[in-house]
């Protein structure tokens, strides 16, 4: 696609890009935006004796118009030619400019195109794949800065070194473990390096939860007179009281809800395993409401769609906005506490125990594989915990004159 538009001549180009601005949906007034700055940037066009655009063509456009227009004209400007880059140059719209990469050594590239392929072939997931390929390709361009050029010339030390440079310390020992265990086990190491990462141990730490009033202030918060207001109050209902994860809410599909059967299923992103939970009223009735409200449709099927051009699916970071948002609206202190989706759903799973639900039922609602993963949360139910308390013996021999001493000394 690419080929195809840079071959065609400015004025096929922007018959092109109009039309698929208005497949985006694009407000007319955002469109009138598009055709002020084409009609300047033709003039400038014609008048360097260019008959079709690129992306140095837009650079070059934007400092001329630098010289004349002012800063709110210039922001404008560098977000249409940003978004008509994206489209001459990949066939897509640009939301928002993205730093480039460093480029990798054809060298070290080819050892870790051979890696992620390995790792499809090992059925890895392919977030956990990206995942691992991200670290290990950092961790590749921090070798050849230090003029390491080939793996053989790798040394603990260096490794050790480039631990200590990771600002994720957690998802480097994962991630570098498992590519220099591939790079050892394939010949391409005579040493294998991944002994040489260092272990670290992740602290215990107790789940964040939040009370019953302080969710309920929570739900209380969001204006569901807006468009916004109805879909993220349905957002914040899947999460706190289904206890969906961020990934899951965002992927949902109108085609998982069954309102016959008042069942939600869908395949869980983080485990891939199949999950059913119960569409409870106050659920349904939140989806209707968002759904005549949107009135708008993507490609898909999803259930929530960006409120501004492009509608696309809403990602991760949209629904733990949305969370976030509610807790600030709600003034509820989160000070040394999570305070996004997951904590609504450690606050579902610690609720739950509390008021003796088995674990086999908690751990079907979250839809937990293993079982003993709800037991996670039994640590914060400090009444139940109260209940199995042993009561203090009565002391006696030498360790009570002991203690008895030092009561007499205070007297």
């Amino acid at each position: 696609m690419e080929n195809t538009i840079r071959k065609c001549g400015w004025q096929q180009q922007k018959e092109d890009f109009y039309r698929f601005l208005q497949d985006k949906r694009l407000s007319d007034r955002r469109l009138s935006d598009y055709r002020w700055i084409f009609n300047r940037l033709e003039k400038f066009m014609h008048g360097c004796n260019e008959a079709a655009y690129c992306t140095e063509t837009g650079e070059a456009f934007k400092r001329e118009m630098s010289r004349t227009l002012g800063v709110h004209s210039l922001r404008v400007i560098a977000s249409v030619i940003q978004k008509l880059d994206g489209y001459i140059t990949e066939g897509r719209y640009v939301l928002h400019a993205s730093k480039k990469k460093p480029v990798l050594s054809s060298h070290y590239q080819g050892h870790l195109d051979e890696y992620i392929e390995h790792c499809r072939l090992c059925g890895l997931r392919e977030s956990t794949i990206t995942r691992n390929a991200e670290y290990s390709r950092k961790t590749l361009l921090l070798f050849w800065e230090r003029d390491i050029k080939e793996l053989p010339n790798l040394t603990p030390k260096d490794v050790h070194s480039a631990f200590m440079e990771s600002k994720s310390k957690t998802n480097f020992q994962s991630s570098l473990r498992s590519f220099f265990k591939y790079l050892y086990k394939s010949g391409k190491c005579k040493v294998d390096f991944s002994l040489s990462v260092p272990s670290i141990r992740k602290p215990q730490i107790l789940p964040s939860t939040y009370t019953k009033e302080e969710l309920e202030r929570l739900l209380s918060s969001i204006d569901r007179t807006t468009v916004v207001g109805k879909r993220d109050y349905v957002i914040m209902l899947l999460a706190q009281k289904l206890g969906m994860r961020s990934g899951d809410i965002a992927k949902l599909k109108y085609s998982d809800i069954d309102h016959r059967t008042k069942t939600i299923r869908f395949i869980q992103e983080k485990t891939l395993a199949p999950h059913q939970t119960e569409l409870l009223p106050e659920i349904e009735e939140a989806l209707q409401a968002h759904a005549k409200a949107a009135k708008r449709d993507c490609d898909g099927g999803y259930v929530f769609i960006r409120v501004v051009p492009p509608y696309e699916v809403i990602t991760r970071a949209v629904v733990s906005n949305v969370v976030r948002k509610a807790f600030k609206t709600a003034g509820i202190s989160v000070d040394g506490k999570k305070h996004g989706p997951h904590s609504l759903r450690m606050s579902l799973a610690s609720g739950l125990v509390s008021e003796n639900t088995p674990y086999m039922v908690v751990s079907k609602i979250l839809g937990h594989e293993d079982p003993g993963n709800t037991r996670h949360y039994v640590k914060l139910d400090i009444e139940m915990l109260r209940v199995c308390a042993l009561e203090v013996p009565q002391l006696s021999g030498r360790v009570a004159e002991i203690l008895g001493s030092f009561e007499g000394g205070r007297g």
